[in-house]
């Protein structure tokens, strides 16, 4: 994934949780050096754990222990654990109480996890280690295929197990086929029927119960998470009490409790806490580690180096690996890949091809070093010193030499080769053929041509374009698109540079950032609107070239109304706002001949004369615009009316 990613990957390569002799072992297991880190981890011997007088101590910090007869018979011949779990057991005990608090024991598989916790109780209690045992009953995590149960046939195994089915703890019964359903009974009597259509629709978890032995003094762990009850999945507390229907667990640090009910099935969800799962221990950390691998039975199927890693790293001063196939075990962790992403299944042949261009990029020699190289250079004008061009010779599959370029991706990663065919010219030197071959993934499109020295990065469109580029500017980075128009998202991954000189692709990159012109959208006026317009223009054209005088007389307006009005062609909106512009002109003019009057005749008269002008101007009114107004009052009063 990070070979494909445009994201810059910062490595955390500085290792501090352990002390300087175990921090190699880190490092190989980060570099692959899985029977270094072995021997590294072998070098900080058994000795720095503190132990009590006369316990087990093992001969050296990686032990093999195989199951074989012979080895059996000698191990108990010596008076040492027989199994690999015993001599886990064993090494646990012998430490002295504040190491065995300090001491982490993590194996892979649940079944080798149970018994190592049985044997370590064991051996405390029969040390007086541990006191008042009593057997309680656990609930362990049953898995089950996705939809199983959502059939009859899923459930029929289930029967004695504990179903949690929201929030309430029922004890799986047996099936009815002819029914379709399955008897579910609850702790205080009651049953229930469910059907597998019924369970599509609920939260089923199954666990199945196990007696084990428990003593106070013993670790515990719980094994499910319940807000409301205060506990914590994977914490770890000591047995302080212990009845035959409670216990009482104390936290670590003293300062906690937990009063658990032992006939409560949500009470149960604990198990000894010696040894936990390589997934219980992702991220905790420990003085002493002791860890077994191996690849007998199902621990071949757990041997991965993810796995490997969680294992010897947890511990901060010490480790103790047992085996019962120290090479074997290796080898697994050599062949094992891990599981893929959905880009690498689906990409696994540009994969390869990239993979393939690596390996002819790490055998080819650079331009400068070969004579050919220097010549081909020397032609073009090219600095040996910034070129990133390699020689690749010619094999018997490609007869024909050439020079091969590193191509780079859209995220900037290196995505494959492209190879540049060389022949001779006229004069016996290497030139370019113009045609080239390329391997890799799809998206290699762009070959580094010319390391930048000054930050500049230049780009080409073609090979013969790049040289000129890296002939003229010697100092700046030089990229050849092989396809398309955009660049790589990282250009210093290519050259070392990311200020682009690019014009074709400046003046596109600034088109496409400019805004959108503005269309400007034409104002459609309103036809009467224009039409009134006309009509105004019409009218002041009339008032202007009509004398002073004759603006008053209705029948000079009338005569200019039919002549403007079959000038117009008899538009009914025209015309009517002409007829009503020529109206108000006509008042107009004589209101002003009133003033007049009055100006001249005095006060009296001129108040009469003000009287009267409503009168004289219905009077002076044309009769065209008269029946109009008198059209426009009736609809008016109509629609008053209504």
């Amino acid at each position: 994934m990070q070979r494909r990613s445009a994201i810059d990957v910062a490595v955390m390569k500085e290792i501090v949780r352990q002390v300087p002799a175990l921090r190699g072992v880190v490092y190989a297991m980060i570099d692959g050096q899985y029977a270094q880190a072995l021997d590294q981890a072998a070098q900080v011997t058994p000795d720095v754990v503190p132990r009590e007088t006369g316990a087990y101590v093992p001969a050296s910090s990686v032990e093999e222990i195989r199951s074989k007869k012979t080895d059996l018979e000698a191990r108990a011949q010596a008076g040492l654990p027989v199994s690999i779990t015993a001599a886990i057991a064993a090494d646990f005990s012998g430490r002295t109480a504040p190491a065995r608090e300090d001491t982490l024991v993590v194996a892979h598989l649940n079944a080798d996890r149970r018994d190592i916790n049985s044997l370590i109780h064991d051996r405390l209690s029969g040390a007086g280690v541990t006191q008042n045992e009593q057997v309680i009953t656990v609930l362990d995590p049953v898995r089950v295929r996705h939809n199983a149960l959502r059939s009859l046939t899923g459930w029929v195994p289930q029967a004695g197990n504990t179903a949690l089915i929201n929030r309430e703890y029922w004890t799986v019964g047996a099936t009815d086929r002819e029914a379709g359903v399955v008897r579910l009974t609850h702790a205080d009597g009651r049953e229930k029927l469910i059907s597998p259509f019924e369970n599509s629709t609920e939260d089923v978890q199954l666990y199945r119960p196990r007696d084990i032995r428990v003593s106070e003094g013993d670790r515990m762990r719980f094994t499910r998470s319940d807000a409301e009850r205060g506990y914590t999945g994977n914490s770890f507390w000591s047995v302080a009490a212990l009845e035959a229907d409670s216990m009482t667990l104390r936290s670590p640090d003293g300062h906690q409790t937990r009063r658990l009910d032992l006939r409560d099935p949500a009470d149960r969800h604990t198990d000894l806490g010696y040894a936990v799962t390589a997934y219980g221990a992702q991220g905790a950390s420990a003085r002493y580690v002791i860890t077994l691998e191996g690849t007998e039975g199902g621990r071949k199927v757990m041997a991965s180096k993810e796995s490997a890693y969680v294992t010897l790293s947890r511990s901060k001063e010490h480790v103790q690996t047992y085996t019962d196939n120290r090479d074997g075990w290796l080898a697994e962790l050599a062949q094992h890949k891990g599981d893929g992403t959905a880009h690498d299944y689906l990409q696994e042949g540009e994969d390869r091809a990239a993979l393939a261009a690596e390996g002819i990029l790490s055998w080819a020699k650079p331009l400068g070093s070969v004579a050919a190289g220097r010549a081909l250079l020397k032609s073009h004008g090219l600095d040996p010193g910034t070129s990133q061009g390699v020689f690749v010779p010619a094999t018997r599959r490609q007869p024909e030499p050439g020079v091969g370029f590193a191509l780079w991706d859209t995220n900037g990663n290196p995505a494959g080769l492209a190879i540049f065919s060389l022949t001779q010219d006229e004069r016996g030197g290497l030139a370019f053929s113009g045609a080239h071959r390329q391997t890799g993934r799809e998206d290699a499109r762009f070959a580094g041509l010319q390391q930048s020295r000054n930050g500049e990065v230049r780009v080409a469109d073609s090979l013969p374009a790049g040289l000129e580029l890296a002939r003229d500017y010697p100092a700046s980075g030089v990229i050849v698109r092989l396809a398309g128009d955009d660049l790589p998202h990282n250009l210093s991954r290519v050259t070392g540079a990311d200020n682009l000189i690019d014009e074709a692709t400046v003046s596109a990159q600034a088109a496409k950032m400019a805004p959108p012109e503005t269309a400007v959208i034409p104002v459609l006026q309103d036809p009467e609107a224009v039409a009134k317009q006309e009509a105004e223009k019409l009218a002041a054209l009339l008032i202007e070239n009509t004398p002073q005088a004759e603006k008053t007389d209705p029948a000079t307006l009338d005569r200019v109304f039919t002549l403007l009005k079959d000038e117009m062609g008899g538009q009914d909106t025209e015309v009517a706002a002409l007829a009503a512009i020529l109206s108000r002109e006509q008042r107009t003019a004589q209101q002003r001949l009133d003033r007049d009057i009055a100006s001249v005749a005095g006060p009296s008269q001129g108040k009469q004369a003000e009287r009267q002008p409503e009168a004289r101007a219905e009077a002076d009114t044309p009769p065209a615009t008269r029946l109009r107004q008198v059209e426009r009052d009736i609809v008016k009063e109509k629609s008053l009316e209504d």
